[in-house]
């Protein structure tokens, strides 16, 4: 290896070095992907009614037809899908899921490949200028978090939605 000199960052003196490889080592932290539930049994109670009551509100509404706002949606259901796993709800998480599920898939139909843009974009119901590139980490955060709960618990759906959720 040879060097080429340095320089001083806020870091410290970094220097500069002429390498034919470089190799990172990096340990690959684990995500929790569920929730813990609280253990105090009058808490405990008052957090499975919420979770009823907002299941309940989830399964009367429309889903927003805008692909930020529903991504939004599909986020809060995905989020109470896990919590009624955590909490033992599995009535309320099968509804959830059957929710999720119905509304999810014609969802993603929404996105196409823009080959002059060369991204994914909304192809319909674009908000925030998701069709010009604005803000898919935010807009795609919300699908592929969804996806992934969806296919945990429904990973016989896995081999459709992987494709699109793949482009995201």
């Amino acid at each position: 290896m040879a060097s080429f000199g340095s320089y001083s960052t806020v870091y410290g003196r970094l220097d500069l070095v002429r390498a034919d490889r470089i190799e990172f080592r990096q340990s690959r932290p684990e995500l929790p992907i569920g929730f813990k539930p609280v253990s105090d049994s009058v808490e405990r109670a008052k957090i499975e009614e919420s979770l009823r009551t907002d299941s309940q509100r989830y399964q009367a509404e429309t889903p927003p037809s805008g692909v930020y706002f529903r991504g939004a949606w599909f986020g809060g259901l995905a989020s109470l899908i896990l919590l009624a796993d955590a909490y033992g709800l599995e009535d309320e998480r099968s509804k959830l899921l059957d929710l999720l599920e119905t509304h999810f898939r014609p969802a993603l139909g929404d996105f196409a490949y823009d080959d002059t843009k060369k991204m994914l974009i909304a192809a319909k119901n674009s908000e925030f200028g998701n069709e010009k590139g604005n803000d898919h980490h935010f807009h795609y955060g919300y699908y592929l978090r969804s996806g992934a709960v969806l296919v945990q618990y429904r990973p016989e759906i896995r081999g459709e939605l992987e494709p699109i959720l793949n482009e995201m």
